[in-house]
């Protein structure tokens, strides 16, 4: 079987243009988000995906589980991001951008952890700039990339 790449918001931007490339280069894709996916090749396997919903993430891996045992490449590429200042971002913007953005990164590694082959699955996770330096008007989404690069500093120390 070719090698097997799973790649988390594949619907659109970096997403869709990492399982493009996947593709291209031989793997078998499959791709995982909430909206339905426009990439039509016999190898790529699309998804339904909200890694805000825990549910939704274990019925995802339960779908996979159905095809393999293991992933080769996983890119990490699932986010919403809300740009406003502290005056106008809402409870709700912040709450969004926490859900799918920070706690599902737990949600998804948590499942992923048993598609991982030892010292050879490569993980790829996409975090912006501000993951690292926050900028005006970016506060929901500042704040989740920087809970986002916390929980996968995490991870990467276990």
């Amino acid at each position: 079987m070719d090698k097997i790449a799973l790649v988390t918001g594949s619907s659109s931007g970096i997403g869709e243009l990492f399982a493009l490339t996947l593709l291209d280069q031989g793997f078998f894709v499959i791709g995982g988000s909430r909206s339905e996916c426009d990439i039509d090749h016999e190898n790529f396997l699309d998804l339904s995906l909200d890694v805000s919903n825990e549910k939704s993430v274990k019925l995802f891996f339960k779908e996979i589980e159905s095809h393999t045992e293991v992933i080769d490449v996983f890119i990490d590429c699932a986010g919403v991001c809300d740009q406003s200042s502290l005056r106008d971002t809402s409870l709700g913007e912040l709450s969004s951008n926490l859900s799918t953005n920070s706690i599902g990164t737990f949600l998804v590694y948590k499942e992923f952890e048993n598609f991982i082959i030892e010292d050879e699955t490569i993980i790829l996770s996409i975090l912006p700039i501000a993951a690292k330096k926050n900028y005006e008007f970016t506060l929901a989404y500042s704040a989740s990339q920087s809970a986002k690069k916390s929980i996968i500093d995490s991870i990467k120390k276990e």
